[in-house]
């Protein structure tokens, strides 16, 4: 995969930090591609759908280190058990 993931629009990220939870989100979608990525789209609210959307549309490009920390922060938070997911 390229250096920076490019995504149109005003900022370029470098640390997962500063990501909202919409953001990060957006960028584990964009990671996966639109082969694995779309049944899981369509299984989306359109609410969540339209802050994905406006979430990944305040992102201009991605460094790669920080869209490996944001796939690291999802598969910790998956593999925690909790009683409850929060965003």
């Amino acid at each position: 995969m390229n250096e920076l993931m490019e995504i149109e629009e005003p900022n370029e990220i470098t640390n997962w930090d500063g990501l909202s939870s919409p953001q990060k989100a957006a960028v584990l979608i964009a990671a996966m591609g639109p082969d694995v990525a779309g049944p899981i789209v369509e299984r989306i609210g359109d609410k969540h759908l339209r802050a994905f959307a406006r979430a990944f549309s305040q992102l201009k490009a991605v460094q790669r280190n920080t869209v490996d920390e944001v796939i690291n922060e999802f598969l910790e938070n998956v593999d925690r058990p909790q009683d409850e997911i929060r965003g």
